[in-house]
């Protein structure tokens, strides 16, 4: 009989974030390169402090089991399923599989569990608005991210959702659920051409944790004066006021009074949120080579 092994993990944040990790379990067909590929995923889930489920390592099968032993995995495989935050799954081009395509769809339509599929994407999967289809070259770069924004989002907003900010009673979205707020000049300013000024806000904001504020141009910045916002990262920790930092390119003088709206402030997840910066020797940055390799600018036509 079978005998499940589930290893156990601490969240990041004080409770348990569980994953379930799906993947065929067809071995015969697994090149080394695969299985490196899988290792990497979950390396990467275990590194951000998830727990993983997983499903070819949890169970130890010497021989083909009976139905009354496959019932018993399934079951098992259920009920560890429904205790997760997100589902995982491989799907290889290579490789057919019944069982993952099977587990996504209780997982999702039964139990509504959010899943990051890498790999094959059939017709259903893209019908499926609870999956998120990611390719092999995307997983160094924002396959952490992405699980994490599913999984770790809901986390990280209060029981009551709230962004704090001192300063002008007026700031507020122009429309509900807008990206940006705009930030209007609490000070005359003149900025001459070919020179740059920082716009006095009066904002002063509370960043939440994991988050960090892109100050930024309006659509009208440019149509209206002739000037460009220089992009500013706002980290966490700033408690400091919000300025916008203006370049005038036109050829006369442009003058901003008090209550213009010069700039915009977004929040953003940060990527880098609860990680750390590991330094390889550049032979081992990237496990698997991609069809892009080093081509960068204009290397696709």
């Amino acid at each position: 009989m079978p005998v499940p092994r589930i290893k156990e993990a601490q969240g990041r944040r004080g409770s348990f974030v569980r994953v379930y990790f799906a993947e065929p379990i067809d071995m015969d067909q697994q090149s080394a390169a695969e299985f490196n590929l899988r290792e990497r995923m979950v390396s990467i889930l275990e590194t951000s402090g998830v727990l993983v489920y997983r499903p070819a390592r949890a169970w130890k099968v010497d021989r083909m089991p009976s139905a009354e032993e496959a019932a018993t995995i399934e079951s098992v495989n259920r009920v560890a399923l429904a205790q997760c935050d997100a589902i995982i799954a491989r799907m290889p081009e290579s490789t057919v599989t019944h069982g993952v395509p099977m587990e996504l769809e209780y997982a999702t339509r039964t139990l509504g569990i959010p899943a990051v599929v890498v790999g094959r994407a059939g017709v259903a999967l893209m019908a499926n608005d609870k999956v998120r289809m990611m390719s092999e070259e995307q997983i160094e770069f924002e396959f952490g991210f992405v699980v994490m924004s599913l999984i770790e989002g809901p986390r990280w907003v209060p029981s009551r959702p709230e962004v704090r900010y001192s300063g002008p009673a007026t700031l507020a979205q122009g429309h509900t659920n807008d990206a940006g707020i705009d930030l209007t000049a609490i000070e005359r300013v003149v900025v001459k051409p070919g020179s740059s000024e920082l716009i006095r806000t009066g904002v002063r904001m509370a960043i939440p944790p994991g988050m960090f504020a892109w100050v930024t141009a309006r659509s009208s910045t440019w149509g209206r004066w002739g000037c460009i916002v220089l992009p500013g990262v706002i980290d966490e920790t700033y408690q400091g006021e919000l300025m916008v930092h203006a370049l005038n390119l036109s050829q006369l003088p442009v003058t901003v009074h008090v209550g213009d709206r010069v700039g915009q402030v977004l929040l953003m997840a940060n990527g880098y949120y609860g990680r750390t910066l590991t330094r390889v020797e550049d032979g081992a940055l990237f496990p698997t080579s991609t069809t892009r390799g080093a081509s960068g600018f204009g290397s696709t036509g």
